[in-house]
């Protein structure tokens, strides 16, 4: 019984080929790595190279792929030369397209990133510089480090969410309040992953595990939401984006009790 990614492929090659205004289909990422077995939750991934005035035909419209399957979802995003358009349907097949011109392919020195490191197989092509560019090895990007400004930006943010979480919950405003308390939880996650990446030198996890004992770690900060377990929260959230901060650097230099002592003086106010 053949899985959903090689009927998908079949029906991609029979969709796209006859449009002349494609000229070549390929294919990258871990479906054509033998030693990755994909599952029912592996995606696709395709590059979609187009002529260079057919392009606004393909992005940012989404219409050219209702053939292939009822859209539930999609997301895009596009730069000076490329446009990705990650699509999930309603039977759950998911496929990745990153679309581009024959024009941008000969400038992919200039690319910021190139998704497609592990190579790529031709599915189609009438075009030499797309057999060229499949021939063509390229290295594996460095993930981008975050600098230290952006770090400091980073602390600096939470700090001031956190203070006006807390001044939220001393004027009554609970819906802002448990927003901001919220998005401090998110803020821990993101450096987590932060620290993630910079342990295992990638963001592309196919496969999960490390930094799930944070998510643990996250549970101490999930309260009532009411005043006093808002606050709780916000405290509990410190604590942890704290000690995840001077994983980050040993020269991090902690700073909640300011913080800790306006929850105190919270409570006091409001008799909790």
């Amino acid at each position: 019984m053949k899985s959903w990614q090689e009927s998908m492929l079949e029906n991609l090659i029979l969709y796209f080929e006859p449009n002349a205004n494609i000229v070549g289909l390929l294919l990258f990422g871990s479906s054509i790595r033998p030693a990755i077995l994909p599952d029912y939750w592996s995606d696709i991934d395709v590059l979609l190279v187009v002529r260079e005035d057919e392009l606004k035909n393909f992005f940012p419209s989404v219409e050219w792929l209702k053939p292939l399957g009822k859209i539930y979802t999609f997301s895009q995003s596009s730069d000076d030369h490329k446009c990705t358009i990650r699509v999930c349907f309603e039977d759950f097949s998911r496929i990745d397209f990153l679309i581009t011109t024959e024009t941008s392919l000969l400038k992919i020195s200039e690319w910021s990133s190139i998704p497609f490191f592990s190579g790529l197989k031709v599915l189609f092509s009438r075009s030499s510089v797309v057999d060229a560019i499949a021939t063509q090895k390229f290295s594996k990007q460095d993930n981008p480090s975050v600098t230290q400004e952006q770090f400091n930006e980073m602390v600096n943010a939470f700090r001031f969410k956190s203070m006006l979480a807390v001044y939220k919950v001393v004027r009554g405003d609970l819906l802002i309040a448990l927003h901001l308390a919220q998005d401090l939880l998110r803020d821990c996650c993101v450096l987590g992953m932060i620290l993630r990446d910079r342990v295992t030198g990638t963001n592309i996890h196919k496969h999960g595990g490390m930094g799930n004992e944070l998510v643990s770690q996250l549970e101490t900060t999930q309260k009532p939401f009411n005043p006093l377990g808002i606050l709780d929260s916000i405290k509990e959230s410190n604590l942890i984006f704290e000690k995840l901060a001077s994983e980050w650097s040993n020269d991090y230099e902690e700073n909640r009790q300011p913080l800790f002592d306006w929850i105190e003086r919270a409570k006091t106010e409001l008799h909790l």
